[in-house]
């Protein structure tokens, strides 16, 4: 096909009119190494390292298809110019150009990275250039020419928002520089601290917290209730037995434990066991 014959012309064209060599030479070698011109891939692939980056990143999507022929197609080899004896001639112009400006691209910006951020920096500029010809050449002017026949009133939308967003943005630059002007340093802060008469509770948070929640038995509870009141279906009547059981045991020790509020804790068992039955 007509993609495979441009690929075999481009690479033969590299690869054999690199140096000036004999005509009869060269073509008695590729005659003795391949038959009809027909190059296998795996010894394409070795050669690929003479070719430049742009024809192997415009043509290697055919690589997938010369692989289940094992085969080039045939081309036509005839003698060009003084320099290179034998030369592959491609009969595209539009090829050539191309593969030109591609070179031409490669050289400019060797690696990868480069060439992603020159792209990105072109997008960018076609992107502000769209958006200024869009708003200030289309927009803008047509607002103008409309004045009298309505125009103003985006006119007036525009100048507010344009208002609002300024006063935001100038009210942001002066709260950033105050921050930085009036920053407090860190030695400052342990030094304010020092001062201030406050004694540190030993023992990490950890522990306090492992204490508190052990020792308070209400706060576990609260959450037990509220878990309670999240479950539907039957296991919430089986959970609110087995909560309302353990209540029950519990207020029990509290009462025999303690003696002041041993009334309280008997009023809110007898509460607790009528509400059960």
């Amino acid at each position: 096909d007509l993609q495979a014959r441009l690929f075999t012309l481009s690479l033969l064209n590299l690869l054999l009119g690199s140096e000036p060599q004999r005509m009869d030479s060269v073509k008695t070698d590729l005659f003795k190494r391949h038959s009809n011109y027909n190059i296998s891939v795996d010894e394409i692939g070795m050669k690929l390292d003479l070719v430049w980056a742009p024809y192997v990143l415009n043509l290697t999507h055919l690589l997938t298809d010369f692989k289940t022929r094992k085969k080039y197609p045939d081309v036509m080899v005839m003698g060009a110019g003084l320099w290179h004896m034998l030369h592959v001639s491609n009969p595209s112009d539009y090829e050539l150009v191309l593969q030109t400006l591609k070179s031409s691209l490669v050289s400019l910006f060797p690696f990868s990275t480069d060439i992603a951020n020159a792209y990105g920096i072109a997008e960018v500029v076609v992107l502000l250039v769209t958006t200024t010809l869009v708003t200030l050449l289309i927009y803008f002017s047509t607002v103008l020419l409309k004045v009298m026949e309505g125009g103003w009133i985006p006119l007036v939308f525009a100048t507010f928002f344009l208002t609002v967003m300024y006063i935001w943005h100038y009210g942001s630059v002066l709260k950033f520089q105050s921050e930085v002007r009036e920053k407090i340093s860190m030695d400052f802060m342990i030094e304010l601290g020092s001062k201030l008469g406050t004694v540190r509770v030993p023992g990490t948070f950890q522990k306090i917290s492992v204490d508190f929640i052990i020792e308070l038995g209400s706060k576990l509870g609260t959450v037990v209730k509220v878990g309670l009141d999240m479950v539907d279906g039957e296991k919430k009547a089986t959970l609110e037995a087995k909560w309302m059981k353990l209540q029950v045991a519990q207020l029990e020790a509290y009462a025999r434990r303690t003696d002041f509020v041993a009334e309280q804790a008997k009023l809110l068992l007898k509460y607790y066991k009528s509400e059960d039955k």
